[in-house]
């Protein structure tokens, strides 16, 4: 592998042009930190480069607060919509990822691209940089939909097939930085570097991005339009938020809302007790182990449930049960976000480890390995 060789002023040059540059922001590998300035970010990248994968948020939090000993945003400035391209078939990421930003070219929109040096691409829509609320779950939605209607409109317009949707209208999500060595969710090596790509790279077939990207040169890439605000990117590509009025509403539903049947929620709870009754089983407990409340949260993030969607499971399934700290549902909502937003996270622990941490059941068919109904009714676990 080479060793990238960066100087400070130059990864901060990087930075800066790809809208990147702006604090305080959480990083992370893959627990999260809130760095406050660049100088703090370079110490992560320095420790890390070369031996961890190294993730930053794309927006940034210019105001926060301590809750339970956590800082956590009560406004969030936008600088980038992030468009997440990642398929097994990279080509086809590839081939989304060129329509989109020739798109964009030709619209005079800024933009930046990466490749991930795993599945795919990252193409960051640039955005006159604004402040907005991030309190309430309303003030939180209202941002998140003109990002998802940026992201949707790209979407259909162009027909992107392998734009990460679970990705859509988070403002929070961390993404791999550039010039920093790929590893995997099992911490396996790649021997690759996510870089940036300008628009001759990308023109490139994939074998060669992949070659380049196992011993990249540090390069600058140069803008490729105007930035403009959130607003008028809207306009420029002709986002209709009335034709996306009902799939927004669809996809946006505050926690608080009691639109939803209560006896919703217990059904996800039937769903998980189908294929990992162990989990369905500890969360039926007043005060849920800590390490099953996160496989529940994996479980149903697997099967491409949202955050907001799974605060709100949650805590109908809380309050119905009765779990001793549901009232404490800001610092809940800040592991919940935690969870969803970090790409290391993307499936529930595996039968060995729960199995290991004591709350496996013994009866069900995984552990049989084989076909079957489990058997409840001989588990002392078992809640009922």
């Amino acid at each position: 592998m080479k060793k990238i060789s960066v100087t400070k002023r130059d990864y901060e040059t990087l930075l800066d042009a790809e809208n990147l540059n702006y604090y305080p922001k959480t990083v992370g590998n893959p627990s999260q930190f809130m760095v406050h300035s660049f100088d703090e970010l370079w110490e992560f990248y320095t420790d890390w480069v070369g031996d961890k994968s190294v993730y930053a948020c794309h927006n940034s939090f210019p105001e926060l607060k301590v809750s339970h000993g956590k800082e956590m945003p009560s406004k969030i400035q936008l600088n980038n919509v992030l468009n997440d391209f990642d398929s097994d078939k990279i080509e086809n990421a590839h081939l989304d990822t060129i329509r989109l930003s020739t798109w964009l070219r030709e619209l005079n929109i800024d933009h930046t691209v990466n490749f991930t040096a795993g599945k795919g691409f990252h193409l960051l829509i640039k955005v006159k940089s604004m402040i907005f609320n991030f309190v309430t779950e309303s003030e939180r939605n209202n941002l998140s939909k003109l990002v998802y209607g940026v992201q949707r409109t790209c979407q259909k317009k162009l027909k992107l097939r392998t734009i990460d949707e679970k990705c859509m209208k988070d403002v929070r999500k961390i993404m791999r930085l550039p010039y920093t060595y790929h590893y995997n969710r099992f911490g396996e090596a790649s021997g690759r570097y996510c870089i940036p790509i300008d628009k001759d790279m990308l023109k490139w077939n994939v074998t060669k991005i992949k070659e380049f990207s196992l011993a990249p040169d540090f390069f600058v890439p140069e803008p490729n339009g105007e930035i403009l605000s959130i607003e008028d990117i809207c306009f420029r590509i002709g986002v209709d938020f009335e034709d996306l009025e009902e799939e927004i509403n669809s996809t946006f539903v505050p926690i608080s809302e009691t639109n939803i049947e209560d006896k919703d929620a217990s059904l996800y709870l039937e769903l998980v007790s189908r294929h990992k009754p162990c989990i369905a089983n500890a969360m039926k407990d007043i005060n849920p182990n800590h390490f099953m409340r996160v496989a529940f949260a994996l479980y149903l993030k697997k099967i491409g449930i949202s955050a907001s969607r799974f605060k709100y499971i949650y805590y109908k399934i809380a309050d119905e049960v009765g779990y001793v700290d549901s009232h404490n549902r800001e610092y809940g909502e800040y592991q919940i976000e935690s969870i969803f937003n970090n790409p290391r996270y993307q499936k529930e622990p595996s039968c060995s480890k729960i199995k290991m941490m004591g709350f496996c059941l013994g009866g069900c068919s995984v552990c049989r390995g084989k076909r079957g109904v489990c058997k409840h009714g001989k588990c002392l676990r078992y809640r009922g």
